[in-house]
């Protein structure tokens, strides 16, 4: 199948463009990356609508979105200017729910389409230890998303699902000093990889490194 996938340059993107290619599926990346197949930045709007456009019109088979890349904020929300929160809701919200808006025509088409986005544990907790306020809005805004989506006739036609990893052993997370409290970005992958061969019943799946990986939905 052809997939569609953004931050696949490095960390858990990179996991699992690797691991699609080795399954035999066609990955086309979009990001800031030079090397991307569609070169984008995910922070400006006007650059994610353009770029969803063109992936329609030059791969109208698309079968499979996977939203990863994203963006993460430390400290007090007091110290975040408007711009600093704008970016991130742009980056880790609003391009995903463009790229499945400006994409839904091309997978509905397809005969097992399917959404999948990487969101954080932090959407499932209502926090984090390590990120501000405004990265759990972002992540806790991608749940309410999907909660909506799939109670509607596009949800019945093309399946979303969202993955809620803990902290991973990204640079990211470099902050975190000890590192066995981590998820490889492998593990991620396994669970990409599970919703593709269709291993979930769930349209919300969790991993941590304390309770491995479990079906929320």
């Amino acid at each position: 199948m052809k997939v569609v996938l953004t931050g696949a340059s490095r960390g858990i993107g990179k996991e699992i463009r690797d691991r699609l290619i080795e399954n035999g599926h066609t990955v086309l990346t979009i990001g800031r990356d030079v090397l991307c197949d569609y070169e984008c930045d995910l922070s400006d709007a006007s650059q994610v609508t353009s770029a969803a456009e063109k992936l329609s019109s030059d791969h109208p088979d698309i079968s499979i979105l996977i939203n990863n890349a994203g963006q993460v904020s430390a400290g007090e929300i007091n110290d975040r200017c408007p711009s600093q929160i704008a970016y991130l809701m742009q980056v880790n919200l609003t391009a995903p729910m463009q790229l499945v808006a400006g994409l839904w025509n091309v997978l509905s088409s397809q005969p097992l389409p399917k959404i999948i986005n990487i969101s954080s544990i932090s959407a499932l907790l209502g926090k984090s230890a390590y990120a501000c306020a405004d990265y759990v809005a972002s992540k806790y805004g991608l749940r309410g998303f999907l909660s909506h989506y799939r109670e509607t006739e596009e949800g019945s036609i093309v399946p979303m699902y969202n993955i809620y990893p803990g902290p991973t052993d990204t640079d990211m997370c470099d902050h975190i000093d000890d590192k066995k409290t981590l998820l490889h970005p492998d593990e991620v992958a396994d669970a990409v990889a599970g919703i593709l061969g269709a291993m979930y019943t769930s349209s919300e799946i969790s991993i941590t490194r304390t309770h491995g990986v479990k079906q929320v939905w």
